[in-house]
């Protein structure tokens, strides 16, 4: 069979749904599939890329786009509309004629575009929802819920997600808010991401890199690293940052990129006195000893945004054989994970009680070091990535009516039909 792969980003190097759109594009191949990838070109590293994708097997087609001018509302879309139009032209004449189109979602609603063509083409879809829309337009502050636009985007949804062959979603709270809109006219699962479960760096290497940002090895250090959006909630650290102030024991540090990034950087601008520091996006290169080298993962969600997305970074955690502390309600999926699993702590939002507690729980090493191991078992568990993208392709097989070639049964928990 034949896949047509749709993402706005492919490169790994550009985003978590790059990897993870290779991954399958890989598992795909190895199953005896040929795909063709479309995507937008980046700025940097094409060349590797299309030679790396070629030997790989796959055929990696770039849609021209407008590029944004800043990050406003009107470029953003002036971007997105660019890339659907060309996309659009693209997919209507690709040969060879797709069997089966997966769409993921950068931008949003790709999956419509995707539907259409499908049946324009006599496709079938795979709809793999990384963020679900309207949702996060709700969650964000853009959209009321009961507004008019946001019913009809609704009315899109429940359009080409009920006629779609299969909707994979991340977790189970995802699952259940897009089977909302297709009222189960199609099958909805869930698979979790996955993460890089190869042998961990030394413990050598962890200490230079910590030394290297002046990390004491006295310290426990309490890790964010990954997107720091808009749906995550960061003052409750914050706030027990400054609770902790006079504890040496105590680092606070925040790695990444996204809408609430100044906020981090003026606090710790604002708080000199405090141990509390605001870094980029590291390396792909150093990612698994940057990950190695924080003794507490932070995590946290805003309760509006739960269902919306399922961040990848817990996977990366627990891969890393490192507890999570968790701010966000019991709904959440990582919630539900880290109950099951034992590997971190759930936190209420604004219970800066519990927090502490848990910060203090925290600092004592063979504590943490318990839960870590916890973490790590469940992530070779359920976050494998071979494991976990044969599983994906097994299920694509099965309701896209290619023969199975993949594992012979699907563990009950990453599915809900």
């Amino acid at each position: 069979m034949h896949f047509f792969l749709l993402n706005q980003y492919f490169p790994p190097d550009v985003a978590p749904t790059g990897a993870m759109l290779r991954d399958l594009g890989r598992q795909l191949i190895r199953g005896g599939h040929t795909v063709t990838v479309f995507c937008s070109p980046t700025e940097a590293g094409q060349s590797e890329n299309e030679s790396s994708n070629a030997a790989e097997g796959m055929d990696v087609r770039y849609v021209w786009t407008v590029r944004r001018a800043s990050r406003n509302l009107v470029s953003r879309l002036i971007h997105f509309g660019s890339f659907y139009v060309a996309l659009l032209i693209q997919l209507l004449f690709a040969r060879p004629k797709p069997d089966v189109i997966v769409a993921l979602t950068t931008p949003p609603y790709l999956g419509f575009l995707a539907r259409v063509v499908a049946l324009l083409r006599g496709a079938r879809t795979v709809d793999w929802i990384m963020d679900l829309y309207p949702e996060v337009m709700r969650a964000h502050g853009m959209l009321d819920g009961r507004s008019p636009a946001y019913r009809w985007l609704e009315r899109i949804n429940a359009f080409y997600l009920g006629r779609s062959d299969l909707v994979v979603t991340l977790g189970p709270d995802m699952d259940a808010l897009a089977a909302v809109h297709h009222r189960g006219r199609a099958p909805n699962v869930w698979v979790p991401l996955w993460a890089d479960l190869r042998s961990a760096p030394p413990p050598r290497e962890i200490g230079v890199y910590r030394a290297d940002r002046g990390w004491s090895t006295d310290e426990t250090v309490f890790l964010y690293s990954g997107n720091i959006g808009l749906g995550h909630r960061f003052q409750e650290f914050l706030s027990e940052s400054a609770h902790c102030g006079d504890d040496h024991r105590i680092r606070w540090a925040f790695f990444g990129r996204g809408g609430r990034k100044a906020e981090l950087e003026s606090f710790a601008t604002a708080h000199p006195e405090l141990p509390v520091e605001v870094g980029d996006y590291v390396e792909a290169r150093l990612l698994g000893v940057h990950l190695a080298a924080g003794d507490v993962h932070l995590a946290s969600m805003d309760p509006s945004w739960d269902g919306c997305m399922v961040p990848s970074k817990f996977q990366g955690s627990f891969a890393a054989g490192r507890p999570v502390l968790f701010v966000g309600s019991t709904r959440n999926s990582l919630a539900v994970w880290l109950r099951e699993s034992g590997g971190g702590w759930v936190v209420p939002p604004d219970d800066a009680k519990a927090l502490h507690e848990a910060v203090i729980e925290a600092l004592d090493v063979e504590e943490r070091q318990r839960r870590g191991r916890l973490a790590l078992e469940f992530a070779r568990e359920r976050f494998d990535r071979e494991t976990n993208c044969r599983r994906l392709v097994e299920l694509i097989e099965q309701y896209c009516g290619a023969p199975q070639t993949g594992c012979s049964s699907m563990a009950p928990q990453l599915v809900r039909k």
